[in-house]
């Protein structure tokens, strides 16, 4: 009986102490936010040549990639705290380069 109660109680411990299985859509959203914060870095690259006067034409279609990849990721259910942090961060930041484009574009076009 005594080690009956003890296996049992073994079992209950090694099932608390597993990780959970992530969950498939926390998995593929964590996925997606790596790539829009590869793409966004790349387009901040992408304007800085711009506004540098390397490059001739603003990267404008691959922005609008990324609005599209935000908008879904906005869209995208969040189901832990942890996932709706990370989305805050990156997209505070993209917002926050959206803002410093759109300022450095007016300004070239005075």
């Amino acid at each position: 009986m005594a080690d009956e109660d003890e296996r049992s109680l073994r079992e209950r411990r090694t099932e608390m102490d597993a990780p959970e299985a992530e969950d498939p859509t926390s998995e593929k959203l964590r996925r997606t936010l790596r790539a829009f914060e590869s793409q966004l870095d790349q387009q901040e690259h992408l304007y800085a040549m711009y506004f540098a006067g390397v490059e001739r034409a603003a990267p404008i279609q691959r922005r609008q990639q990324l609005e599209l990849l935000a908008t879904q990721i906005n869209n995208t259910p969040k189901p832990t705290a942890g996932l709706r942090f990370q989305v805050s961060v990156v997209m505070s930041r993209y917002e926050s380069y959206r803002e410093k484009w759109d300022k450095q574009m007016k300004a070239l076009e005075r």
